[in-house]
């Protein structure tokens, strides 16, 4: 994550941290937000395949696979707001979808909530990418180091 935070959205600040929470603090947050501000699901968080695409070193595409996304659509007082994230993550959308309609035209009680919340996440998520990175590291191999192999092939290389 960035250390310059403020040009990201508060949906984009969020989802960066978002891995850290577990599904009853995401809950959590989202019933605080339906007892603090106007709150509508619009349409409820719904699991879907997403069809990737690619392309190879030829630029021919081709389909790589399917992804499964869950997404949502909320209300926030007069403003709509939708969201998509990876996996079956119903909690996940919703949140996202309740960020980006309060920073566009929600009230300053949802953006508070939210802000919050996300600065609760960001040391948890930092010691989670620390820890990561360690685990890493600890697989790094100093391949000059190593001693070089000499391998015959009989006759293979003979003409």
């Amino acid at each position: 994550m960035a250390d310059d935070t403020t040009s990201a959205s508060l949906k984009e600040r969020l989802l960066a941290v978002l891995d850290a929470a577990s599904r009853p603090e995401i809950e959590a947050v989202l019933e605080r937000l339906r007892q603090t501000v106007p709150l509508a699901v619009l349409r409820p968080p719904q699991a879907a395949l997403l069809l990737v695409s690619a392309r190879d070193p030829f630029a021919t595409p081709f389909y790589l696979g399917e992804l499964l996304v869950t997404e949502a659509e909320v209300a926030l007082g007069d403003c709509t707001a939708a969201a998509t994230v990876c996996g079956d993550e119903p909690g996940k959308a919703l949140l996202l979808a309740v960020a980006e309609a309060a920073e566009r035209a929600g009230p300053p009680e949802a953006v508070r909530v939210l802000e919050d919340f996300r600065q609760r996440l960001e040391p948890l998520w930092r010691r989670q990418r620390e820890e990561i990175a360690r685990f890493a590291a600890a697989t790094r191999v100093a391949f000059a180091s190593l001693r070089p192999e000499r391998v015959d092939f009989g006759s293979l290389g003979e003409s």
